[in-house]
C-alpha cells in the first residue's frame, strides 16, 4: 500500500486523507440526524399516544359526573423576569366538554402567570384542592370574572403531585349550573387526578 503512495506528491496524499475525512465526517452527521429524527418522531407518536389516553379519561369522567367541562392543567417554566426570577405558568393541555358548551376554554388557559390567580393556586397547593359549589360566594375577584367569561357555576380542582410529592398540574370539573358533589364524589376525583401523574410523567 505504501508503494501506492510513493510516486504521489505529498500535497496530493494530505488531500486526498482530508476528503476522506471530509466524507467520513459527512457521513456520520447524516446518520447522527437521520437516528435523532426516529427518535423525535417516536417521541412525538408517544406524546400523542399520551394525550389521546388522557383525552379519553377525561372524557369517561366528564360522562361519569355529568360535568360540562373537565380538563388538565399542567404548571410549567415561562422564561424569566429581568430580575433572573423564573416565570411559573401553567397551560391547559387537555380539555373535554359536553354538548352544552359552545366554546372550548383551552385557548384562554395557555401560558398564564400562576400569579394571576394566587390565592387560588396557594389554596390549590396547601390544601390539594380548590373547590367552588357556587360561583356566586367565590373570594377572589380574579377567579369569579374568569368564571364569568365561563357561565359561572361551580368546579372543583385537584392537585396532582409526582413521587418527590412536587406539583406537576391539577384536574379541574366545571359545571355551568351550581351542582354540589357528595364527599365520595370529590375523594374520587382527587384519587381520579392523581393516577394522571404517571400518564403525565411517563416517557
Amino acid at each position: 500500500m505504501t508503494s501506492v503512495f510513493q510516486n504521489i506528491p505529498s500535497e496530493v496524499v494530505a488531500a486526498l486523507i482530508a476528503a476522506a475525512a471530509l466524507i467520513l465526517s459527512k457521513g456520520l452527521e447524516l446518520l447522527y440526524n437521520h437516528i435523532a429524527n426516529k427518535k423525535q418522531k417516536a417521541q412525538d407518536f408517544s406524546n400523542l399516544n399520551k394525550d389521546y389516553e388522557i383525552d379519553k379519561l377525561l372524557w369517561e369522567k366528564l360522562k361519569e359526573y355529568e360535568g360540562d367541562r373537565i380538563y388538565l392543567c399542567q404548571f410549567h417554566n415561562g422564561g424569566k423576569y429581568q430580575s433572573g426570577m423564573s416565570m411559573r405558568k401553567f397551560t391547559m393541555t387537555n380539555e373535554m366538554i359536553s354538548d352544552k358548551v359552545e366554546d372550548p376554554s383551552i385557548p384562554f388557559f395557555k401560558d398564564r402567570l400562576i400569579s394571576e390567580f394566587t390565592f387560588l393556586f396557594k389554596e390549590l397547593v396547601f390544601e390539594k384542592k380548590y373547590e367552588c359549589e357556587d360561583s356566586s360566594s367565590e373570594k377572589d375577584p380574579l377567579v369569579k370574572k374568569t368564571l364569568e367569561k365561563f357561565n359561572n357555576g361551580s368546579f372543583y380542582l385537584y392537585l396532582i403531585l409526582d413521587i418527590n410529592k412536587a406539583p406537576l398540574g391539577y384536574v379541574g370539573l366545571h359545571y355551568m349550573n351550581k351542582h354540589i358533589l357528595s364527599k365520595d364524589k370529590r375523594d374520587s376525583l382527587a384519587n381520579f387526578s392523581q393516577s394522571l401523574g404517571a400518564l403525565i410523567k411517563a416517557d
